[in-house]
């Protein structure tokens, strides 16, 4: 039996209703307020539990074009974790960059450089997708490193950017080429650390090509930080890289210490050559 029009039109009506009173009772989203720095800790960027973290630091009066700075650490790819370099992330946010310091799995028999550049790009797609939550720049990144992270970052610049959203790196105390006689002889550094990295079986091994930065040269800007006594990456592997990126014309910086493998903490001299280099080719 067919309904009356009448009974159709008010139950058309009465639907209507409903869903413009539904409507008026969802609250509007709260208004980003982007002149307030913000921090967010712990953020999982990845399904590996705490080596997937991050902690993202947003400057105040930050912008869609705001560029993002990532940091990571060093120990060996065994050891410490993001909270080594929130110092600089600190100081860079207050810079007026969107700064990420980012923990990464460590190596073990089954996670070498592939899983770790696998990471890094986890995170950079992380960042990338929340760029408009955060109002940051989703394709302006730079990569900075210490020690083990010196060597993700301009391996990753080079080789691993899957977005090509690196537009600048930094090597503070890093490694370039385990092909260079000069890192073995150079190095006192357990080797075993530097081949879990690799997945090379000796130091003679052609996997340790695949792990190294000089093998994916690309025209990415370089600073290279380093220190003419470290004991654990000789300067003249520092040296021999430097002058790689000079022959293939790639644009670098090579600010070469009278110090050790760690002592740029707190120098003023690396934070603002680092500053220097981000306003020239990041901004």
């Amino acid at each position: 039996m067919k309904k009356p029009a009448f009974l159709k039109f008010i139950v058309s009506t009465s639907a209507l209703i409903l869903v413009i009173s539904l409507s008026a009772c969802v609250e509007p989203p709260p208004e980003l307020n982007t002149t307030v720095a913000e921090e967010h800790i712990d953020v999982a960027y990845g399904p590996n539990g705490i080596r997937n973290q991050m902690d993202v630091y947003l400057p105040a009066y930050r912008s869609s074009t705001t560029p993002v700075m990532i940091f990571m650490h060093g120990g060996y790819w065994k050891l410490n974790d993001k909270s080594q370099l929130t110092g600089y992330a600190e100081d860079f946010r207050d810079m007026g960059f969107a700064t990420v310091s980012m923990n990464y799995r460590y190596t073990d028999s089954s996670i070498n450089y592939v899983q770790i550049m696998e990471d890094i790009d986890t995170a950079v797609g992380y960042l990338i997708s929340h760029a408009d939550d955060w109002v940051m720049s989703s394709d302006h990144f730079a990569l900075l490193g210490f020690s083990s992270g010196g060597v993700n970052a301009p391996l990753y610049g080079y080789g691993f950017d899957s977005y090509n959203a690196v537009k600048a790196v930094v090597s503070l105390s890093g490694a370039f080429d385990f092909t260079d006689p000069d890192f073995w002889t150079g190095t006192s550094l357990n080797k075993s650390y530097i081949l879990a990295f690799t997945s090379g079986v000796d130091e003679n091994d052609a996997d340790n090509t695949y792990a190294s930065p000089a093998n994916y040269l690309r025209s990415v800007p370089t600073l290279i930080v380093h220190g003419d006594s470290d004991t654990i990456v000789a300067v003249a592997h520092a040296d021999n890289f430097a002058a790689v990126l000079a022959a293939n014309g790639i644009p670098y910086n090579y600010l070469r210490l009278s110090s050790g493998h760690s002592s740029f903490y707190g120098n003023t001299t690396v934070e603002n050559a680092i500053k220097n280099w981000m306003q020239t080719y990041l901004q």
